[in-house]
């Protein structure tokens, strides 16, 4: 094939999933069927004494685990051999499909990194492994809806209406899904004043329905909440305790979240458990896989506050890094351009083709319709009958393309019959065959925009694909229609190079590309679309995305036609918007049809590329492999319609018959097993799947290989072979990739132990981590951090803050200065000496992103960064204090910070302590029951009104505190006054509240509320004084 002529190329950052052991380091012979209840327990001994198979079994599947465990202790009596032959061949197939199958499958599953060499030539580097443990959302998604009927929680929260509500007649329909059964769940609501009310806000909080149900239709509060139970449980709305989905740590963005909460006296252990789970979810995260009894401890704690079958969910780096040799890189070209060339020549999704003739008879080229009101059968044409949540009865008809393309299926009948009849295992295609079989002539232009493709690279040793001796084999399941896709999910753990198998985002005049945020179906499938988004704007689909400007509402998008197909409309700007996917999610499976139409509309006028096919001829007992070149397009495969009603012994007459090879693939979808078929155990199991899943088919291992090392022999470990797959990934040739530049929003990094970088922030913000035992915190503040920062206390330092935090990797301070490149090496030279002199543990510098809407808008940074690099000193200069008086300083920030601010929002030229705690209203701050408190209340009370009073040597350090914050209150008035605001002034000086007490306390939920609460009541206290001129 001419080079010239493809319409992709690879680009060179690609990924390597690998098994996690050798395949034939746990291959055994047994018989399972004549097997004595002796040797079926030696077997599940000799499997389950490797304690890393122990560890995924049991992360996988439990009950497996525990049957299995049981029978092998005899903890229970021993089961029948019946059963243990069940016991027997589930071990099997699990640890069979885990091996064999380097995709993602719980903790067998690893995943490495690479790229292509500038010659023939093969490299492979090993570093640490790098294992992520975050709770799984088949446990986390439940555990919410659980605390959202929490009335003591549920008071304080924001609620969302459902994007996709309707209103028909005198009723509010929603199509959902019950969670338990997995089916579509149609919620049906009468027309009520109340439910109007409550409908006519798309934000609205729960403080806000209480009081308003309560002073508008006199129900009382009990009442109230019984009936927003009811619409949350229905998903009528949702709470902003619902997750972003956005790539970050998931009990930690819970946490953050409950932060923002005066939690109850009953809600209280809840809160802690989950600390305590966050905290053991790090402790088996790391550099080495957990021991069990880590793993089983946390389990159980988890187990405490919500029951599920899944509770974590790991991914795995393998610390692998390849370099393939030049010539892969050109094999791969060739291979998704043969692909493109011989796919049938249709444009976009089979289901749009039709739907697209009714949108253009319906509306023309000329109108934008709401997508809300198109896909509302009431209102509009519906979707395509295909689409299935919801399904209408009065959609659009659809019906597949049986074209019959009679030259095509002459030549390709022609190429099986020559093989069949000669006896050849395989047809290998010329250039001339490659004409032939196109359905119609390929143009480039109409190429997809990116593309993934799975391969398996066979070669029996490094010094083979070295030398050009490999086959390149696509995979039964052969990839997907955008690059980056499958790989999206592991940004967390490959950051630099997941980036860059993103296309750039577009944010043209006329143009803007975004992803679609939305939860899925199923909870576990929403481990697969919790993915970073790579600086594009987000359409959010019930999302609780708060004042995220990045954001689009369904609401604000429309449809329009042209003669290329459907594309999705800004109705606001007018901008065409172009749609990306950064996950390998199923849409007809897991979307709403709102989602899954965007999502198709993303390949709308590109001629997809398929696999190759055999069409009519797929119902042949077999089928030979397909190659051209180094490219296998489709290996030897075996239908199983003989051997399915077959007994044990009739294997070896079917092998012989079909001359199928002793080693051989079983697979269906997404599931591949590796199969010995001189070993009784995996006839057995073969026999057995086959009777299960009527679409199992048989296939050789790639490229025909005499014997797994032949096949993935260039990847070893311990001197044995392990399975492994390539994804590669391809743009159009006239597009671009995301370079090392782009704006991310913030994602989860590992931090290198050996290998230190510097990412350049906005406005050349220096950003680092510095972490270190819990036990060295307060040494480091008192006897470091005051060092660094007075360092760069300069006229060419604005600001220097910083925040204590913990995430997987544990403990540490971030620390943010806006410098400059000295400042950087200065920082770094400060930073290695903290490391030599064992004061912290590592460091890594990162990007800061300014939270710019949560506190308040662009407009707002500076005095915020202002405020922030105040409120550090001021933190640090009572760092040496302890107990009662250490909460003391930390009760008169809080206090005066309130005043300030709102001195500042009133435009008041005095010192006005009632506008404190005005501010403590506002923030809905209740009073304080704390024992301690009401022990020393008159010292709390004493204690701050010294301060107001300048009696108290605190006062010049809060001087300046005070004033920062009554600079920030003016401006946030000024904000809300020309509409620029992006948050609320609660929204605002509550975070500031939080993060004030954050440098003091750390990430603190229970000291955080203590504290707020005795300011509450100290300003009540002492502005009742004032009231009564006692003061």
């Amino acid at each position: 094939m001419r080079q010239e002529k493809k319409a992709m190329d690879a680009i060179p950052n690609i990924t390597i999933r690998t098994a996690a052991l050798p395949y034939l380091s746990i291959t055994q012979q047994i018989n399972p069927l004549e097997s004595q209840k002796t040797e079926l327990l030696a077997y599940l001994r000799d499997i389950y004494s490797n304690e890393y198979i122990s560890l995924a079994i049991i992360h996988a599947a439990p009950s497996l685990y525990q049957s299995a465990h049981d029978a092998i202790t005899g903890s229970q009596n021993i089961p029948s051999a019946r059963k243990l032959k069940k016991i027997v061949l589930a071990t099997s197939k699990y640890v069979n499909r885990a091996l064999s199958r380097p995709t993602p499958f719980g903790l067998f599953a690893e995943v490495g990194i690479g790229t292509f060499n500038r010659k023939d030539i093969l490299t492979i580097t090993q570093e640490e492994k790098i294992i992520h443990a975050d709770a799984d959302y088949k446990w986390l998604n439940p555990l919410i809806r659980k605390l959202e009927q929490h009335s003591s929680i549920l008071r304080q929260l924001m609620l969302h209406r459902n994007d996709l509500i309707r209103k028909q007649h005198n009723h509010y329909i929603l199509y959902t899904v019950n969670k338990e059964s997995m089916c579509n769940k149609r919620v049906d609501i009468r027309c009520t004043p109340i439910i109007d009310d409550l409908l006519n806000d798309k934000d609205i909080s729960v403080k806000t329905i209480l009081d308003r149900l309560s002073r508008q239709f006199n129900v009382d509060e009990d009442t109230s909440l019984s009936l927003i139970k009811r619409l949350v449980n229905s998903d009528i709305f949702y709470s902003n305790l619902r997750p972003a989905h956005n790539g970050e740590e998931r009990i930690s963005e819970l946490l953050e979240k409950l932060s923002h909460i005066a939690i109850q006296e009953e809600d209280k252990d809840i809160v802690e458990q989950l600390v305590e789970i966050n905290n053991k979810l790090h402790s088996i995260s790391g550099y080495t896989y957990p021991s069990m009894q880590s793993y089983q401890d946390t389990i159980k704690a988890m187990g405490k506050i919500q029951k599920s079958d899944s509770y974590v969910h790991f991914q795995v780096g393998n610390g692998i890094s390849i370099g393939l040799p030049k010539s892969v890189q050109k094999d791969a070209e060739l291979a998704i351009h043969i692909s493109q060339i011989l796919s049938k020549n249709r444009k976009g999704m089979s289901s749009l083709q039709y739907y697209y003739n009714e949108f253009v008879e319906q509306y023309g080229f000329d109108e934008t319709v709401p997508i809300l009101d198109l896909t509302d059968p009431a209102k509009g044409i519906g979707v395509p009958n295909d689409y299935k949540y919801p399904q209408y009865s009065n959609t659009t008809s659809f019906s597949a393309n049986n074209n019959i393309y009679e030259e095509h299926e002459h030549y390709l009948a022609s190429l099986f019959y020559d093989a069949i009849t000669k006896n050849k295992t395989e047809v290998i295609l010329t250039d001339e065959d490659i004409n032939k079989l196109q359905y119609e002539k390929f143009d480039k232009e109409d190429s997809q925009e990116s593309a993934e493709l799975y391969c398996t690279i066979a070669s029996k040793d490094m010094s083979a694909l070295s030398e050009g001796d490999y086959l390149l084999v696509i995979g039964p399941n052969p990839g997907s229609h955008a690059s980056g896709s499958t790989t999206g999910r592991f940004m967390s753990l490959l950051p630099k190079y997941v980036e860059k198998q993103f296309l750039n985002p577009i944010f043209e005049p006329d143009e803007y590309s975004a992803v679609i945020n939305y939860p899925t179906r199923s909870d576990a499938a929403a481990n697969l679309i919790d993915t970073p988004i790579a600086g594009e704007r987000i359409i959010s689909v019930n999302i609780p995305e708060e004042n995220n400007e990045h954001c689009i509402s369904l609401s604000q998008i429309g449809i329009r036609a042209n003669k290329e197909g459907l594309y999705a409309v800004d109705l606001y700007t007018g901008q065409k918007i172009r749609i990306r996917a950064h996950n390998t999610v199923y849409p007809p499976a897991q979307a709403p049809n709102e989602v899954r139409l965007l999502i198709e509309i993303m390949n709308e006028g590109a001629r997809l590329w398929n696999p190759w096919s055999w069409n009519s001829l797929d119902s042949f007992p077999y089928r030979p492999r397909v190659r051209y070149g180094h490219i296998i397009l489709s290996s030897r495969s075996w239908r199983l319609d003989e051997l399915r009603e077959s007994e044990l012994a009739s294997c070896k007459h079917w092998r012989e018959k079909w001359n199928v090879p002793r080693y051989c693939l079983a697979v269906s979808q997404d599931m591949r097993l590796l199969l010995d078929l001189d070993n009784p155990l995996h006839q057995t199991l073969l026999i057995n799947e086959s009777r299960k899943d009527k679409q199992l088919l048989v296939q050789e291992i790639p490229a025909g290989g005499n014997n797994p090392d032949a096949v993935w022999g260039w990847m070893r470990k311990d001197g044995q072979s392990i399975c492994s797959e390539i994804v590669f990934n391809f743009h159009k040739i006239d597009h671009k990739f995301s370079n090392s530049s782009t704006s991310m929003i913030p994602y989860r990094k590992i931090i290198s132990r050996n290998n230190h970088i510097f990412l350049p922030g906005n406005e050349n913000w220096l950003s680092c981590r510095i972490y270190m035992p819990p036990e060295n915190m307060v040494n480091y503040l008192k006897n470091n951090l005051t060092d660094i920062l007075d360092c760069f206390n300069s006229s060419t330092v604005k600001h220097s803050f910083f925040v204590r935090y913990a995430d997987r990797q544990g403990t540490h301070l971030r620390i943010r200065i806006n410098g400059n490149d000295t400042d950087f090496n200065r920082l770094t030279s400060i930073l290695v000496k903290s490391i030599v002199d064992g004061d912290a543990r590592t460091y890594d510098f990162n990007e800061y992103i300014p939270e710019v809407n949560r506190y308040g808008g662009i407009q707002m940074m500076e005095l915020t960064h202002q405020c922030f690099t105040t409120d550090s000193m001021n933190a640090l200069q009572q760092i040496d204090k302890k107990g009662m008086e250490y909460d003391l300083d930390s009760l008169a920030a809080l206090c005066v910070m309130l005043t300030g601010f709102g001195n500042g929002y009133a435009k008041s030229k005095s010192f006005d302590l009632q506008e404190g705690k005005r501010w403590a209203d506002y923030l809905n701050l209740s009073t304080s029951h704390d024992k301690e408190y009401q022990k020393n209340r008159k010292i709390w009370i004493e204690s701050i009104k010294s301060v107001i009073l300048h009696e108290s040597k605190q006062v010049s350090k809060l001087d300046d505190l005070y004033k920062a914050y009554r600079d920030l209150g003016y401006m946030m008035k000024k904000s809300c006054n020309n509409y620029t605001a992006t948050s609320s002034p609660t929204r605002v000086i509550g975070s500031h509240l939080h993060m004030c007490l954050n440098r003091r306390y750390g990430p603190n939920p229970e000291i955080e509320d203590r504290l707020l609460r005795i300011a509450q009541s100290v300003l009540t206290s002492i502005n009742q004084s004032i009231k009564y001129g006692e003061f």
